[in-house]
């Protein structure tokens, strides 16, 4: 095949169609028609045409209504035309012009003439199609980081509703909205305690599928394989199944924001967990306060019967001492009297011994639970 460029040229002269291929004939190849009609016609059996040369005055249909007829296909739209003309008038530049010509060339031209408007059509059109790319791929940036913005507002969404979240279930049903907001099916495995609670996007996991997070789990942070990626982190464990690796830019924007949302799935997870354990020692707390009264009162009891006891037993030995003399009794009746009332003194102070051994313990249990309290203060 020629590397050289194709040239299409419609003329209804054929002397005009032999001065062209004489001009292009070591520079190009070109393509003749004698009429509007057969050049459109080539134009369709050709797609490597790289230039029109246009004559204005042909019968049935000129210049430029072929013109017209060029710049209306989507598929043609791209190739530079240049009238050839004898009229070269203000009105006839005009005139082509405005049918969508490129350049316009009057009869009779040199040869170095023709090969320099067609150079510099060239040119022109390189430049054109080198302006076209560069826009091309400036939106395209532009579109990238519109969405890349749009993406990382709704994490920055997603990371403050986490701020409201009071349980693990309300944590997961936000984090599987915000994963189908994304178009991703996903399996999330997320720890509570010593336990795992399952959660999915679309239906249900497979115990295949549960064995296989539980294997990924011990890989690396994130471990990709065909259309599904694992990311992995303390708390949570998260099977992407469609990640988008058709689009490259997508699927690597994906991956960036993935480990984002999994680092505030996790904090706002340690911050459920924190409240609860404050939670449980409030009511630890409580209850020590409640224990430690309990045994403050009960040990008052203890004390104000120890001097209860404590003064019968005064009294009794004071009465013995005044009033047994007065009772006339035996010497022997009087002795058994006195060893048993010294025997139930004797009981009734080993009582109060004991009284004291309990206060002892209420004491120490009491600075224990003191002690607790201000540990988890």
């Amino acid at each position: 095949m020629s590397d050289k460029l194709t040239i299409l040229a419609m003329d209804d002269e054929p002397w005009n169609l032999e001065i062209i291929q004489h001009h292009l004939d070591d520079d190009y190849q070109l393509l003749q028609a004698n009429n509007g009609e057969e050049g459109l016609t080539i134009l369709e059996q050709h797609d490597n045409i790289a230039m029109v040369l246009l004559d204005v005055g042909m019968p049935d249909m000129d210049g430029y209504e072929v013109c017209k007829k060029i710049r209306e296909n989507l598929e043609w739209t791209h190739i530079p035309v240049v009238f050839i003309s004898a009229r070269g008038s203000v009105n006839d530049r005009l005139t082509g012009y405005k049918s969508g010509g490129d350049d316009y060339l009057v009869k009779p031209f040199e040869s170095a003439e023709l090969l320099v408007k067609i150079q510099l059509l060239e040119k022109y059109m390189k430049e054109k199609k080198g302006l076209q790319d560069n826009y091309q791929m400036a939106s395209g940036v532009a579109m990238d980081a519109m969405t890349s913005a749009q993406e990382i507002g709704q994490a920055l969404q997603y990371s403050k509703a986490t701020y409201s979240v009071k349980t693990p279930s309300e944590l997961m049903d936000l984090f599987v909205d915000c994963l189908k907001g994304f178009g991703l099916n996903a399996l999330i495995r997320l720890k509570t305690g010593d336990t795992y609670q399952w959660h999915q996007c679309v239906g249900q996991p497979s115990p295949l599928e549960k064995e296989l997070v539980d294997i990924l789990s011990k890989k690396d942070r994130i471990f990709s394989f065909e259309h599904r990626t694992q990311f992995n982190f303390d708390r949570i464990n998260l099977l992407v199944k469609n990640m988008p690796i058709e689009d490259e830019n997508k699927h690597g924007r994906y991956k960036d924001l993935m480990p984002f949302f999994l680092e505030a799935t996790n904090a706002c997870m340690e911050s459920i967990e924190d409240n609860q354990t404050i939670s449980t020692l409030s009511g630890l707390k409580a209850s020590i306060t409640i224990i430690n009264s309990a045994m403050d009162e009960e040990r008052t009891l203890i004390n104000e019967s120890q001097e209860i006891l404590n003064s019968i037993l005064m009294g009794l030995n004071r009465t013995l001492e005044h009033e047994l003399p007065l009772l006339g009794l035996e010497e022997d009746q009087e002795a058994f009297l006195i060893s048993l009332i010294e025997g139930r003194i004797a009981k009734a102070s080993k009582a109060a011994n004991i009284s004291k051994k309990s206060d002892d313990l209420f004491n120490r249990v009491n600075n224990t639970l003191t002690d607790m309290m201000e540990k988890y203060s």
